[in-house]
C-alpha cells in the first residue's frame, strides 16, 4: 500500500519535470538553431575510424549562410559558392561548389569539400556547429567565425 501511495504522489512531480523540458516558446525544440546570419570556421574534422584533421589555420576553411539560401565560404586557396537550406537539425548544401585551384601540400580542401557535400545534419555543443554526414563517425566542427565587427 505504501508503495502505491508514493507512486501516486510522485506522478505529478513527474509530469511537471517532463513539461518543463518541451519545447521553448517559438516553436523550435531547444538546442537547434537558425543558421541565417551566421559565419564559422573549421575547428576539425573528425574521420572514419577515429582520425582528426585539424587545420593549421581554421580562418582558410568557412562557411557563411546568407539570406535566402546563399552559401559562401573559403576552402583553403578555393572559394565556396552555393544555396543551403535547413529544416529543424536536416541540413544540405545544394547546388554547391568550389574554385577548382590547386591548394599547397597539407592543405585539407578535398577532406573539406568532400565531406560538406555530404552533409545531412546539424547539431551544436556549446557555442561549435557540428555537421555530420552520410558516412557515420565523419563530423565536421566549427567555431564562430570572428568577423572583427565587434
Amino acid at each position: 500500500m505504501k508503495i502505491n501511495s508514493v507512486f501516486k504522489l510522485s506522478l505529478p512531480i513527474l509530469f511537471a519535470i517532463l513539461a518543463s523540458c518541451g519545447p521553448t516558446d517559438n516553436n523550435e525544440p531547444a538546442g537547434i538553431i537558425s543558421l541565417e546570419g551566421t559565419s564559422w570556421q573549421l575547428v576539425q574534422i573528425q574521420a572514419v575510424g577515429g582520425f582528426s584533421f585539424v587545420p593549421e589555420d581554421p580562418t582558410l576553411y568557412t562557411l557563411s549562410f546568407g539570406s535566402e539560401g546563399r552559401l559562401t565560404g573559403k576552402s583553403d586557396c578555393n572559394k565556396i559558392v552555393g544555396a543551403w537550406s535547413q529544416n529543424a537539425t536536416e541540413l544540405s548544401f545544394d547546388p554547391f561548389s568550389a574554385s577548382r585551384s590547386l591548394c599547397p601540400f597539407g592543405s585539407l580542401h578535398n577532406h573539406f569539400f568532400s565531406n560538406l557535400n555530404g552533409v545531412q545534419a546539424l547539431d551544436t555543443l556549446d557555442s561549435h556547429l557540428l555537421l555530420s554526414t552520410h558516412i557515420e563517425g565523419v563530423l565536421l566542427e566549427f567555431e564562430p567565425l570572428d568577423t572583427g565587427d565587434a
